[in-house]
């Protein structure tokens, strides 16, 4: 039932969306979700499950050393592939807008 109503919900939420923006700006919208989705797995690399593995193990031994690497990592990460994700879009952006809206998820993907 919380899926067909999450489901519906989206449904009304996207139509709702669709028809207040128009076409074109709507496909921005679009454009930018899609680029945001292709780099968003890459800031991540499955380190919190591995966070989670290592420190339900054993707690206080690698609690230690297991947070500040995987923070390190996941810092290095995000900050490789936003840089990676502005300046490919901003080279192959076709105007401004597009532009921005790159800027827009790019910022998303830090947060």
């Amino acid at each position: 039932m919380t899926l067909l109503m999450s489901q519906g919900l989206r449904f009304v939420y996207i139509f709702c969306i669709a028809r207040l923006l128009g076409a074109e700006l709507y496909g921005l919208l679009a454009f930018g979700n899609a680029w945001y989705m292709m780099f968003l797995p890459l800031t991540g690399l499955g380190l919190w499950i591995y966070l989670s593995q290592k420190v339900t193990k054993n707690y206080t031994k690698s609690a230690r050393r297991t947070v500040p690497l995987v923070a390190s990592i996941r810092f290095l990460a995000v900050s490789i592939v936003a840089l990676t994700c502005l300046s490919i879009g901003l080279v192959n952006a076709d105007s401004e807008l597009i532009s921005n809206i790159i800027i827009i998820y790019t910022l998303a993907l830090v947060g």
